[in-house]
């Protein structure tokens, strides 16, 4: 089953969102939130995803990657986030 993760890049470089994107794309699906964190729908773990993106950031950057619970929320973002969410079986009615 798949799982809904944050991940989370602190860029002590220069943020390079098309190398983190292209690495998660064969691991699952994700939404880009901000220049620093996508929303990431994957069979994998937190491990997994950590080792794909880790050997394209450097000792400045780190990451963060942590599961959600998707029936657990609460937050304002734009309708578009909502859906894409909503889109990969999520509840997020309450």
């Amino acid at each position: 089953m798949e799982k809904l993760y944050l991940i989370t890049i602190h860029w002590g470089t220069a943020p390079n969102t098309t190398k983190i994107e292209s690495a998660l794309q064969p691991l699952g699906t994700w939404l880009r939130f901000s220049q620093h964190s996508w929303l990431f729908w994957s069979l994998r773990t937190s491990q997994e995803i950590y080792n794909a993106l880790a050997p394209i950031l450097t000792r400045e950057d780190f990451e963060l990657i942590l599961r959600v619970d998707e029936n657990d929320w609460y937050g304002f973002a734009q309708p578009w986030v909502w859906n894409w969410i909503r889109s990969k079986g999520a509840t997020l009615d309450k």
